[in-house]
């Protein structure tokens, strides 16, 4: 049994000096770049919505918050927040599916009066949010509200490098309200990055 804890400690010693050196040595590189992700996206990072909901009765509405997190603060200086060139503003699009699978999109430049919080042009600047209610996306994006019930799911593709946010769905009567993060959430998986990077073709 020594021999046993013996062996284990001189492995255990033996990877921890072997992996500082590397480490020293900057021979690990994960490529993330930044918290922001913006050494390694192509100008778009996605975020995902499980359920989404519009129904008339009972009301259930959807209300959306998508953050761009690309704000740093003055003074702030560190290698791991700072983002690296890349896109740090742009407009956010809803790719929308409903139950049926009928699908529904809505670029928050085709009406920027929608919801709180874009620019005049419909784009979403550093640090700035955007909260828009799903039945506002859904009316513009050509879904029948009112007539017809929307229960579905969502990839909310931001033209930035770091997106983040949440959503809350509300049944009115009840007094039931549940919210979401959409996910991957900020720092999320195995890299750094806010938002799933998005391959532009």
């Amino acid at each position: 049994m020594l021999k046993f804890r013996t062996v284990l400690i001189f492995v255990s010693l033996a990877l921890l000096a072997f992996g500082a050196n590397a480490l020293a040595q900057g021979k690990f590189n994960s490529d993330s770049g930044a918290l922001y992700g913006t050494a390694v996206t192509t100008s778009q990072t996605a975020v995902f919505a499980a359920f989404l909901s519009d129904v008339s009765a009972p009301r259930v509405q959807t209300a959306l918050s998508v953050s761009n997190v690309l704000a740093i603060p003055d003074g702030f200086q560190s290698d791991f927040l700072s983002p690296v060139g890349g896109d740090t503003q742009g407009t956010v699009e809803f790719y929308l599916w409903n139950a049926d699978g009928s699908p529904y999109f809505f670029d928050t430049g085709m009406d920027p009066s929608l919801g709180r919080g874009l620019n005049e042009d419909g784009t979403l600047g550093p640090g700035q949010t955007y909260t828009v209610l799903l039945n506002d996306i859904l009316g513009a994006a050509g879904f029948p509200v009112g007539e017809q019930s929307f229960a579905g799911y969502g990839w909310i593709v931001a033209n930035f490098d770091g997106v983040a946010g949440t959503y809350n769905l509300t049944i009115f009567n009840t007094g039931l309200t549940r919210n979401f993060v959409l996910a991957p959430r900020v720092a999320e998986g195995s890299s750094f990055v806010c938002g799933v990077p998005v391959e532009v073709p």
